[in-house]
């Protein structure tokens, strides 16, 4: 029995070797996956590296068959993630340029009730000079009407006098005089 178990155990470590760059592989499969992906070898057989790779879909990129699958499935996790990147890029260019456009609106906005800020302090300035010279006017008119009724009334007084006999030159000129240095006030 010790016999046909080593024999068992020779035939299940028989080596697969590789007729054009004689390295040993342990199963068939590896063998036929040697042949077709492994560099040195696809030299050997005269063929072009890349006749044992595969080209990516997503970014064209040539991997051996044996790491295809898992390349392109990360290949397409990141071009999912980058087509999200880049929707999530537009969406935002969008809003800024939103944003943007709103900034602009408001700034003519408030550039506009500026001036209109600016032309109603005109006007506010051009009323309040003309009520200043209205009031200096009005002071000048009530003080012509202040010596007008004055000067009336001495003039009534001193006929008043005459017609009594009082002389009261002496009263009326003191008035005037300080009527006079008043108006230089």
């Amino acid at each position: 029995m010790d016999s046909k178990s080593e024999d068992n155990k020779d035939n299940k470590k028989e080596k697969y070797v590789c007729n054009f760059c004689s390295k040993e592989l342990n199963t068939k499969a590896g063998l036929i996956q040697h042949q077709k992906t492994v560099k040195k070898c696809l030299k050997l057989q005269g063929k072009n590296e890349e006749d044992g790779l595969s080209e990516c879909p997503n970014c064209k990129k040539k991997v051996s068959i044996r790491s295809y699958k898992r390349h392109k499935k990360s290949c397409d996790l990141k071009k999912e993630s980058s087509s999200k990147i880049k929707k999530s890029s537009k969406e935002k260019d969008k809003e800024i340029n939103e944003l943007k456009e709103s900034v602009e609106k408001y700034k003519k906005e408030l550039e506009e009730k500026k001036n209109i800020n600016d032309n109603l302090k005109l006007e506010l300035m051009k009323c309040i000079n003309i009520i200043e010279e209205e009031e200096r006017k009005n002071k000048k008119l009530k003080n012509m009407y202040v010596e007008l009724y004055i000067s009336y009334i001495l003039r009534y007084r001193s006929e008043i006098n005459k017609e009594n006999g009082i002389d009261d030159t002496e009263d009326n000129n003191i008035y005037i005089r300080d009527t006079d240095s008043k108006d230089e006030n």
